[in-house]
C-alpha cells in the first residue's frame, strides 16, 4: 500500500475520537434535513401502511396518479435536497477547518483545538468552497449541454447502440476527471492554506492546482484507494441489506445499525484521505 496512504490510516486511527466527533454532527445535520420530509410526508401521505401498498404493483400509471397528487409536495422536496445539498457541501467546508488544523497544525486532537480551527479557517474555506463550486458547476454544465445537444444532433446518425453507449460512457467519465481534479485541488488548498496560514484564497487554490498537475499519480492514487474504500463499505451494506432484509422490527434494527456503521466508516474515509494528502504535501515540501 502507498506509504501516504498508511502514514494517514495512523494518524487517522490516533485522531478516532474526531472521527466519531465528526460523525455525530453529520448525524444531526442529517436528522434536522429529515425532519421537514417526514413531517411532510406523513400529512400528506397519511400514517396507515395502505398507501404504500401501491408500490407493490408500481408501473407509470401508479407514477402519473402520484405525481397528480403530490407532484407539487414531491418537487418542493427535490429543490430542498438540493439546497441541504449545498448547505452541506459549506458545512463539510467548516468542519474540514477543524480536521487540516489537527493534521497540518496540532497533531493531537481535542475538542477546544478542534473548534478553534474551524471557527479561525471557516471565511478561508467558505471562500474556497466557493471558488471550487462554480468551476465544478460549470463542469457539470457545460458535459450535460454538450451531451444533449450531441445526442440531440446525432441520435438518428448512430449506426448502433454500442456508440451511444460509448458517448454517454465518454461524458461520464470525463465529468469523472475533472471532479476529481477539482477537488483534490480544494482539498490540497485548504492545506496551504493552514500550513502557509494564508489569507489569499485564490493564491493558495492556484498553488494547490500546480501542486496537484505537478504529482498527479501521487495524489490520484490517493483519491482513487479511498474512493475504492467506500465503494467497498457500501457493496458490503447491500450485500448485508439483501441478505438481512427490512422486512421485521428485529431487522430493521439491524439494518439501522448496520447503516449508521457504513456513515462512520465512509466518514473515516473521507477524513483518511485528509490526512494522507496532508502527509504527501508535508514531505514533498520539506524536499523542495
Amino acid at each position: 500500500m502507498n506509504r501516504y496512504l498508511i502514514s494517514g490510516f495512523e494518524v487517522t486511527i490516533k485522531s478516532k475520537k474526531m472521527v466519531v466527533l465528526v460523525y455525530f454532527i453529520t448525524l444531526f445535520f442529517g436528522l434536522l434535513a429529515a425532519l421537514p420530509f417526514k413531517i411532510n410526508l406523513s400529512s400528506a401521505l397519511g400514517r396507515f401502511p395502505e398507501t404504500f401498498k401501491l408500490l407493490k404493483g408500481f408501473d407509470y400509471t401508479v407514477y402519473s396518479d402520484i405525481m397528480f397528487k403530490f407532484g407539487a409536495m414531491i418537487k418542493a422536496h427535490i429543490s430542498l435536497i438540493f439546497w441541504f445539498a449545498i448547505g452541506f457541501y459549506f458545512f463539510w467546508m467548516i468542519l474540514s477547518g477543524g480536521i487540516f488544523y489537527i493534521f497540518v497544525k496540532e497533531g493531537k486532537f481535542t475538542m477546544q483545538k478542534f473548534v478553534s480551527g474551524c471557527c479561525t479557517y471557516a471565511w478561508r474555506f467558505f471562500r474556497a468552497g466557493i471558488y471550487i463550486l462554480m468551476p465544478q458547476l460549470l463542469f457539470i454544465g457545460s458535459i450535460f449541454l454538450s451531451l444533449s445537444t450531441l445526442l440531440e444532433s446525432s441520435l438518428k446518425t448512430f449506426e448502433s447502440e454500442r456508440a451511444l453507449i460509448y458517448t454517454l460512457l465518454s461524458g461520464v467519465l470525463l465529468f469523472i476527471i475533472l471532479y476529481s481534479f477539482t477537488r483534490l485541488v480544494s482539498d490540497f488548498a485548504k492545506v496551504i492554506i493552514v500550513h502557509s496560514e494564508s489569507n489569499r484564497v485564490l493564491k493558495s487554490i492556484w498553488q494547490a492546482a500546480k501542486f496537484v498537475a505537478a504529482h498527479l499519480f501521487s495524489t490520484y492514487l490517493l483519491y482513487t484507494a479511498i474512493v475504492v474504500f467506500q465503494i467497498i463499505v457500501y457493496a458490503a451494506y447491500f450485500a448485508f441489506n439483501s441478505i438481512i432484509g427490512s422486512v421485521s422490527i428485529p431487522t430493521l434494527i439491524i439494518m439501522f445499525f448496520i447503516q449508521q456503521a457504513t456513515v462512520l466508516f465512509r466518514i473515516f474515509g473521507k477524513v483518511w484521505l485528509c490526512a494522507s494528502e496532508v502527509e504527501l504535501y508535508k514531505e514533498i515540501s520539506e524536499k523542495s
